[in-house]
């Protein structure tokens, strides 16, 4: 964790779930946003999970969580998140 560590943004993503979550928005937010959007999205695959907006990472986040369903990707072995 922290500046540092593995997991970077204010939700701790890893860089792989980081990435990864670019694609799973990619459809809504073509729909919302056309192509800017998209370009938006590619740029921050490479780009740490904690230099991004806000928006994006509060978005993110709640894609990946998915109604509780994707809750296990913040297992934090003795110390749980949820």
């Amino acid at each position: 964790s922290g500046r540092h560590g593995r997991f970077k943004g204010t939700y701790q993503f890893s860089p792989g779930l980081a990435r990864g979550v670019t694609y799973m928005m990619a459809r809504e937010v073509k729909v919302q946003f056309g192509q800017p959007g998209l370009a938006m999205l590619a740029a921050l695959r490479t780009k740490p999970m904690n230099t991004w907006n806000r928006y994006w990472q509060d978005r993110a986040f709640w894609t990946v969580w998915n109604h509780g369903r994707g809750k296990g990707n913040w297992r934090g072995g003795s110390v749980a998140c949820f």
